[in-house]
């Protein structure tokens, strides 16, 4: 029989003094296995990507959420207005607008004003917003590959000025190498502006240095 697991084995602090204290100290293994992924997950639910220090998360918490990145597929298509991407998708009208509203406030999409009445809006990308076209494409290609099959028709992306086949793919920026994630290393860079001051309380609210009156 397997022995008993405490919860500090396999819970970060203070997640396993909770999970003791609400079982009042029992620790059958059973219990503890199938608990401390369902406490962790939980924990992790109230976690902002955004606070994460990870560009990648802090991506995802914009673009990550459901129905998000059709939004974006459309848009790069050429959709603008509310009713055409509408259209496109099986998207809740409640979800689009919301979905709009994130693009909008995080830089991703412009709102123009195309009609005054009733009042209209379009939503172009911005140069932000197109940035994420490699995005994009490299998702197209991988379901092209592996999730569309071979009876179904796949969507191509070509150059419009020689007609050849356009891809997504990660290069070096000196020698133009085609690469893969064994040819790289990450490497931490200095933040431009030095973070704020942790024991003066006003330092996040006055922001970087420059910005402001």
């Amino acid at each position: 029989m397997r022995a008993a697991i405490s919860p500090s084995e396999v819970l970060p602090a203070p997640w396993s003094s909770q999970l003791q204290s609400a079982t009042n100290g029992r620790q059958p293994s059973q219990y503890i296995h199938a608990t401390h992924i369902l406490w962790y997950s939980g924990c992790m639910r109230g976690v902002s990507l955004a606070s994460l220090n990870c560009p990648v998360a802090r991506t995802l918490d914009i673009v990550g959420e459901r129905w998000t990145l059709l939004v974006l597929r459309d848009a790069f298509n050429g959709v603008r207005r509310y009713e055409d991407f509408a259209a496109r998708s099986p998207i809740p009208r409640n979800v689009l607008a919301a979905r709009l509203r994130t693009l909008v406030g995080h830089g991703i999409l412009d709102r123009v004003q195309y009609q005054d009445h009733p009042p209209r809006y379009e939503y172009p990308l911005t140069p932000e917003g197109m940035e994420l076209y490699p995005v994009i494409v490299g998702l197209m290609q991988w379901g092209n590959r592996h999730r569309m099959g071979d009876a179904t028709a796949t969507l191509e992306v070509r150059h419009k000025g020689c007609g050849h086949h356009a891809e997504a793919a990660v290069v070096c920026s000196g020698c133009s190498e085609r690469l893969t994630s064994r040819d790289v290393r990450g490497t931490h860079s200095v933040p431009s502006v030095p973070p704020p001051n942790r024991d003066d309380p006003h330092a996040a609210r006055r922001g970087p240095p420059g910005v402001g009156a």
